[in-house]
């Protein structure tokens, strides 16, 4: 449980580097579809949207199923988006 937190912590505090876009949500959790549901700018995107997430990146069977649920959302992890 502290490790949870803590990590919750430090995800945050990572993401608060990832520069502010109008088009852009930054989440410090791995993007699931049942949490991504309760954020309505994600649930009724109407253009391109992109969601910046910790770690290194998604599998692609993962990252299929999330376009599948959100067709003009783009997903982009924080690596990326630093470097």
């Amino acid at each position: 449980m502290l490790r949870d937190a803590l990590l919750r912590s430090f995800n945050t505090a990572l993401g608060r580097l990832i520069p502010a876009k109008r088009n852009r949500i930054v989440i410090n959790w791995l993007p699931d579809p049942t949490t991504l549901l309760w954020i309505q700018s994600i649930r009724e995107a109407q253009t391109n949207l992109e969601v910046c997430y910790p770690g290194k990146g998604l599998a692609a069977l993962e990252l299929e199923t999330l376009d599948a649920y959100f067709p003009r959302v783009y997903f982009t992890n924080f690596e990326r988006v630093l470097v």
